[in-house]
């Protein structure tokens, strides 16, 4: 299953957040004028039946998180939890620890931009504004845009700060992975990362405990896997090749689960919030390699700055403000 940060932002930038926009000055600055105008709500906690106000929820070293920025991907990934058909035993836990995995990246994204000197320029902001102008009109109205936005767990400032990220993001990439850049890679380092890092595999998705249990029976018993796939497999956007993916692409017991296998191997059940995956492992096809060369080296160059990234967020020290203790999946709204 290919990993999702947030539907909710698929849902924003459908409607046209990321198209691509040309940079008028004037245009952008209605945006903004029409999104900064509405009174953003600053109270999202609940302690003994009060609404408390939370100034940050923790620190990153000197960064600070708002807390629209923890509870877009804390409120997210509750509900994506809750609308699965997965065992939900340690939620608090789960839906906390990968609230912080998503902070920590998008925290050291800025750390790793300041070190580089990678800012956004007038004409990135003009393109951000740009963009955001063009989701209000696709959406109709700036009340049609901001009652999405209520309904992502969004605020328009934030949702800016996601373009923002998204931007530097870029950035990052083309600063320093193209030809010149301080981390620039070789047609033969490409290739060589390919064949190390990539792994193609096939596998079921199925929303149900016991009938996942039971088309795990027939694998094991020899029936053939193809066939199982097409019979039982609920995950629609998979094509008769399969996936061919490296680290950091997959929701992450997917990715542990087939990194574990040897070519030809099957795993278990192997649950995560879309249901339980049986998956088994497949040779990496060249063919497709030659075919895919340019995603792939697309690719390629996201893994080696997500590996920058995880350097960095794993250095950070973490302070808790004194409201963190009280945040739940029911306190927080």
């Amino acid at each position: 299953m290919k990993k999702i940060i947030c539907i909710a932002l698929a849902a924003i930038l459908t409607f046209g957040a990321l198209s691509g926009c040309g940079k008028d000055a004037s245009s952008a600055s209605s945006a903004s004028s029409s999104t900064s105008s509405a009174t953003e709500k600053t109270g999202y906690l609940t302690v003994n039946g009060e609404t408390v106000d939370v100034p940050f929820v923790m620190k990153f070293d000197e960064y600070e998180v708002p807390i629209e920025h923890f509870r877009y991907y804390y409120l997210n990934i509750r509900d994506q939890y809750s609308y699965s058909a997965t065992d939900t035993t340690d939620l608090e836990q789960k839906v906390m620890d990968e609230t912080m995995d998503y902070l920590k990246t998008d925290f050291a994204l800025k750390k790793l931009a300041e070190r580089e000197g990678i800012t956004l320029t007038d004409d990135d902001n003009a393109t951000i504004e740009q963009s955001i102008q063009t989701t209000v009109s696709n959406m109709g109205s700036e009340e049609d845009y901001q009652s999405q936005l209520e309904q992502s767990y969004m605020t328009a400032d934030f949702h800016r700060t996601l373009l923002e990220l998204d931007t530097l993001n870029s950035k990052l990439l083309s600063t320093l992975f193209e030809e010149g850049g301080k981390y620039a890679l070789s047609e033969q380092d490409i290739t060589d990362t390919i064949h190390q890092e990539f792994i193609h595999v096939s596998h079921m998705l199925i929303s149900d405990e016991a009938t996942a249990q039971e088309a795990l029976e027939r694998v094991q018993a020899g029936e053939d896997f193809d066939s199982l796939v097409a019979e039982y497999s609920e995950d629609s956007g998979m094509g008769e090749e399969g996936y061919t993916f490296t680290y950091g692409e997959m929701v992450q017991e997917f990715e542990d689960a087939a990194y574990a296998l040897q070519e030809g191997e099957t795993s278990g059940l192997v649950q995560s919030t879309y249901g339980y995956h049986i998956i088994k492992r497949l040779p990496l096809d060249e063919t497709y390699i030659s075919e895919n060369l340019d995603t792939m080296t697309s690719s390629v160059k996201k893994s080696e700055l997500n590996k920058l990234l995880d350097e960095i967020s794993e250095a950070f020290t973490i302070t808790y403000s004194d409201q963190f203790q009280y945040i739940n999946t029911t306190s927080l709204s």
